[in-house]
């Protein structure tokens, strides 16, 4: 009878937890904290970053973002402008209460929906600029933002909702993308708390890498010497400056490669750079910044022999 108790219960708590919603909760590096939902896209939960230029990945493990969860960014006082890229489709309730430094958003243009008090208390808000997709604003969600200004399509829902709340409005072309982004289908991730392109595989050429980024017309690419590559069949190595230019030719945004494993820079990893790491672990070489990143394959925080190891491992194969 005991035995039977004992099957009841646990068949009882199996049916309990095939309720539960297939969503697991998980953190990237830079600091978003997220969902993945059903297996198929994320929904960002929450920032522990730092960046005051935020912008936000379209994918983040192989999974699309496609929300931004309720007060997931709540109190986030050091942000001065975000940008949302086109995989999100949805804004949750209060997702920016109380940013009180954000000055500028911008949209992607899969947005349809921004829900109540998403800006809420963003006092120094002066712009946003409002896709065409977007079909729903919710209730509250410019209030105490006296000095906005939405920049969006004549005769969208945006241009309607600015009239009825008497928000100044501005007609115009939405503005081209001023901050560095992976296309979807790649595997490229941007962090921007420490500034560096990661996702980048050994023996990857400018080409390719170009092809992997929007705005890929307005994108110039440096050596850490500051010399600019022309070359697009060259290989890109760890330390090497992507940047974007605007049309009279200034930076805008850029961001360092990292290239796992890659510690030399010549986008390759091989023999040297075992011996690279060897002297780092035996205290002959100091690594910093990006070298040091790549250094640690397993990103545990240290570099040492397992690092060594896993760096072997990839000149064998």
């Amino acid at each position: 009878m005991k035995a039977k108790k004992i099957i009841s219960l646990f068949l009882a708590l199996m049916m309990c937890l095939s309720l539960v919603s297939p969503a697991f909760a998980v953190s990237t590096t830079d600091g978003f904290k997220y969902d993945i939902i059903d297996n198929s896209y994320v929904k960002i939960t929450d920032y522990t970053g730092s960046a005051t230029k935020l912008v936000i990945p379209s994918k983040i493990n192989g999974y699309p973002v496609k929300k931004i969860d309720n007060w997931a960014f709540e109190y986030s006082t050091f942000l001065t402008s975000v940008t949302i890229p086109d995989s999100v489709a949805s804004i949750g309730d209060c997702a920016f209460y109380e940013c009180y430094d954000l000055k500028s958003v911008t949209l992607g243009n899969s947005v349809t929906s921004i829900g109540d008090s998403a800006f809420y208390l963003c006092i120094r808000l002066t712009s946003i600029t409002i896709p065409d997709s977007v079909t729903s604003i919710g209730k509250y969600v410019f209030h105490y933002c006296d000095r906005l200004t939405i920049y969006g399509v004549k005769g969208s829902y945006a241009e309607t909702y600015a009239k009825e709340n008497k928000i100044p409005f501005v007609a115009c072309e939405l503005p081209t993308v001023s901050t560095l982004i992976p296309n979807e289908d790649c595997e490229y991730t941007i962090d921007t708390e420490k500034g560096t392109l990661n996702g980048v595989e050994e023996k990857t050429t400018l080409e390719t890498l170009i092809s992997n980024l929007e705005n890929s017309e307005s994108i110039v690419v440096t050596k850490p010497t500051g010399e600019e590559v022309t070359d697009i069949n060259i290989n890109i190595g760890t330390g090497w400056v992507i940047n974007l230019v605007d049309e009279s030719g200034e930076t805008v945004d850029s961001v360092t490669v990292v290239v796992k494993g890659d510690i030399t820079g010549d986008g390759i990893v091989n023999s040297r750079d075992i011996a690279a790491l060897q002297r780092q672990v035996l205290a002959r070489e100091t690594l910093e910044g990006v070298y040091l990143l790549t250094a640690d394959m397993n990103m545990d925080g240290e570099v040492n022999s397992r690092d060594i190891a896993r760096v072997q491992k990839m000149v064998l194969e």
